[in-house]
């Protein structure tokens, strides 16, 4: 491989891995601690609960609404290694099976890890939540890039 061409995939890499990254630095963190974080700082989570819990009836524990952030995270894993491997294949099948099989086998890591974080646990509703925003964010990915080609501009460009 030449040389530029291993720069180019170096810069294409570093922003799904730099997710992958975060996502599991934030797996690290105990459960108890996170929600008191945002209990404390980010007010806009106890805010929709309570709107979800008086407009719909529906009663979910701050925990709940916190675990449905794996949905926009891997939403953004997704749509990253959607780009990436459209770079590399043509074929739009090739390029989602291969972000569904890198994206759902980090998933599958992070859930073993958890289960080593005290204060964590792994569990399948996570991966299901994770599933979801895998293929949101393929969804959104062929979306832009459809838009993109029409107007000729790559979403995410070199």
């Amino acid at each position: 491989m030449k040389k530029e061409n291993k720069k180019i995939l170096l810069k294409q890499i570093i922003l799904p891995v730099l997710m992958m990254l975060l996502i599991t630095i934030l797996s690290s963190i105990s459960t108890t601690k996170v929600i008191g974080y945002i209990k404390l700082h980010l007010r806009i989570f106890v805010d929709f609960r309570n709107f979800i819990e008086q407009k719909l009836h529906i009663f979910l524990s701050l925990y709940q609404v916190y675990n449905l952030l794996h949905i926009p995270f891997f939403a953004i894993v997704g749509f990253l290694w959607m780009q990436f491997f459209s770079k590399r294949f043509p074929d739009n099948k090739k390029t989602i099976l291969y972000t569904l099989i890198v994206s759902l086998s980090f998933s599958l890591l992070d859930e073993f890890h958890q289960f080593f974080v005290p204060g964590r646990d792994a569990s399948a509703a996570d991966l299901r939540l994770d599933l979801i925003g895998v293929c949101l964010g393929i969804c959104v990915c062929l979306i832009f890039n459809k838009f993109a080609r029409k107007n000729r501009n790559p979403v995410i460009d070199n």
